[in-house]
């Protein structure tokens, strides 16, 4: 449909232009030459996909859409990655809610048990202290 085309349009574009931007970035002074340096890595990879852009056989744009197709192959891929550790954290998540839900029950019925003797023993000190009035006992606090 129209919509999905436009879509998938609009994400090929933003790929595309995002290729185009990593491309873009700038080299690192040269007191980085470090070469276990992540950002001489980054630029390593960069001056590959130049080389292979350049030096290929193929129309640029048969390069640059086997590019952009490998970085939605990519994309897709982290996408469900990504959604797979969403499922698993809300699982975990309700799982903890349950737990939760759980210990405040419990929690209330120690309260209302925990009143209840309080009542109890309040009732028996009362019944105490009666005794100890009705024998001649001074009761003392």
């Amino acid at each position: 449909s129209i919509g999905c085309l436009s879509l998938r349009l609009s994400c090929l574009t933003t790929i595309y232009l995002s290729f185009f931007f990593f491309l873009m970035i700038r080299r690192p002074p040269r007191s980085t030459l470090s070469s276990s340096s992540a950002a001489s890595d980054v630029y390593k990879r960069q001056d590959v996909a130049l080389t292979t852009i350049t030096d290929s056989s193929q129309p640029l744009e048969t390069v640059l859409g086997e590019k952009v197709a490998k970085l939605s192959r990519d994309l897709e891929h982290r996408a469900k990655a990504s959604n797979e550790v969403e499922v698993r954290l809300k699982g975990q998540l309700s799982n903890q809610g349950l737990i939760i839900d759980s210990l405040q029950a419990e929690l209330s019925k120690v309260k209302t048990e925990s009143e209840e003797e309080i009542k109890l023993l309040e009732s028996e000190n009362g019944y105490l202290k009666k005794t100890l009035e009705t024998n001649c006992i001074p009761y003392k606090h």
